[in-house]
């Protein structure tokens, strides 16, 4: 069974924050736990976060061993081919999006595929970067 954890950026700091999601409902949310900045000081936090950068952990790591989150660029090494992680509410799963040129225009182009370990594994995915600090990755293709 996999962590459910998600992450924020800090509305006071721009650090990111990760832990438990509390949303008030009115327009308010929180990450909540022990160590939510990662730094190993075991301390209970509420931290306010921008609810545009929440994103939940996907139960998965890249090939380094880095936690993939909902909002993360992943690559694989030998070509600059990318794509962004997201849930897809009618799969019921966390996807891979393909960036690409097409992206961005009215063709309705769009690459999508469930995201899985063994995937993950074999094409040596990293993440490089994610659409809230890095959006100049979204942009398509292998030129960009």
């Amino acid at each position: 069974m996999r962590e459910i954890v998600f992450r924020g950026k800090s509305t006071h700091s721009d650090e990111w924050c990760f832990g438990n999601l509390v949303d008030y409902g009115d327009g308010e949310v929180e990450i909540q736990g022990f160590d939510v900045f990662r730094e190993g000081i075991d301390d209970w936090k509420e931290i306010k976060v921008d609810s545009k950068t929440v994103g939940q952990f996907t139960g998965l790591l890249d090939a380094n061993g880095k936690e993939i989150y909902e909002g993360d660029i992943i690559k694989s090494p030998s070509k600059n081919i990318r794509h962004f992680i997201n849930y897809n509410e009618s799969r019921g799963a966390f996807t891979a999006t393909l960036i690409n040129k097409y992206m961005n225009d009215d063709c309705g182009l769009k690459t999508e595929c469930n995201v899985e370990q063994d995937w993950l594994c074999r094409t040596k995915k990293t993440v490089v970067g994610n659409i809230h600090d890095n959006p100049e990755l979204l942009r398509g293709g292998k030129d960009a």
